[in-house]
């Protein structure tokens, strides 16, 4: 007995228990997780693709859409919204557009006329062109805005001569 190796014996048993198979081995994990990663990445390339194709799609179609659309209607859409917003507004706060242009009406100097005149009464303000024949006629125009009780700040927008050589200006007015 004294010949017998028993340290073989366990060296074996311990050969055998290591030898696992292949299929439980982390070689074999890391094999399947990189095909798994490998997959995804394939998946998300070919998605990818077909979301850039569908884009361009879209876009051809947006573009289809855009080019049928009337820019006349629009825009008589637009000024009728714009209309419906601003006829609500003053019902909402019982106010007469109409009054306040006759209140506008009164405080136009003798010698000038409105060439134009905007009422935004979402904003409280008007916008006015006025014409006169000289300078200070509509220096005394706009006098007769600010020395009013009506409105808080009169500026000028623009001012220049027509063909006529009469002085054009556009003013700018804030009710109080």
């Amino acid at each position: 007995m004294v010949d017998i190796n028993l340290h073989q014996a366990a060296e074996k048993d311990l050969t055998i228990s290591r030898q696992k198979s292949f299929f439980n081995s982390t070689y074999f994990i890391s094999l399947i997780l990189l095909v798994v990663v490998g997959l995804a990445y394939g998946a998300t390339m070919l998605y990818r693709d077909s979301l850039i194709a569908k884009d361009g799609e879209l876009i051809a179609a947006k573009d289809q859409e855009i080019k049928s659309i009337d820019a006349a209607e629009v825009n008589k859409l637009s000024d009728f919204q714009n209309r419906i917003i601003s006829t609500n507004f003053n019902l909402e706060n019982k106010r007469n557009p109409e009054d306040i242009l006759q209140m506008v009406e009164r405080l136009v100097v003798k010698g000038s006329f409105l060439n134009s005149l905007n009422y935004n009464s979402i904003d409280n303000k008007i916008e006015m062109e006025v014409v006169a024949d000289s300078f200070r006629l509509a220096a005394n125009q706009i006098l007769s805005l600010k020395k009013s009780e009506l409105f808080n700040n009169v500026s000028i927008v623009d001012s220049n001569r027509n063909k006529d050589g009469q002085a054009v200006f556009k003013l700018e007015a804030s009710f109080k």
